[in-house]
């Protein structure tokens, strides 16, 4: 709650700040307000268009949204200079199976392998691109759309003394 306070107040008085800006859209990504994430998000990125990790949370907020086209350019900037980054990897590898670009999902997931080790979903990923590319008749692995569970920042809750009211250890 003193962060979320401390950043609204510094954002009165630098509405134009990139880092401000990025940190905010943290802050509501984190609290799974995606919208609201992205909205301050895409404001530090326009004012900072090389600013990697805003590209990295757009690109895995559109992404969780099925926005996989729209998500592809913020990706792919971000792993130009981060090559070997697992979220990117793994962002970018679904990006491209759903919008129906075969080879480079298959590259990206063997990348993916390759650094970080096998995984379960990513492996039945690869097998239902290669079977596609053998021009097999297989049928794309559904996409779930991400809903975070939107988490509330409170002011912590104090307890008031009780006046007048002694405790157990007290009345021995």
């Amino acid at each position: 709650y003193e962060i979320q306070k401390c950043l609204f107040s510094a954002y009165d008085i630098f509405k134009k700040d990139p880092e401000l800006l990025r940190l905010i859209g943290t802050l509501y990504h984190d609290t799974g307000n995606f919208n609201k994430a992205l909205e301050y998000l895409e404001q530090a990125f326009a004012i900072n268009e090389y600013d990697l990790e805003s590209a990295l949370f757009i690109g895995g907020i559109l992404g969780a949204d099925g926005r996989f086209s729209e998500a592809l350019p913020y990706l792919e900037l971000y792993l130009s200079f981060n090559k070997n980054q697992e979220l990117a990897l793994n962002n970018i590898g679904y990006c491209y199976y759903y919008t129906n670009n075969l080879l480079m999902a298959r590259e990206s997931f063997k990348n993916l392998i390759e650094i970080y080790g096998n995984k379960k979903r990513i492996a039945k990923c690869l097998k239902n691109i290669e079977l596609k590319l053998e021009g097999k008749n297989v049928k794309i692995i559904r996409f779930r759309k991400y809903k975070p569970r939107k988490k509330k920042i409170a002011p912590k809750k104090t307890k008031k003394p009780q006046i007048g009211r002694a405790s157990c250890r007290e009345r021995v």
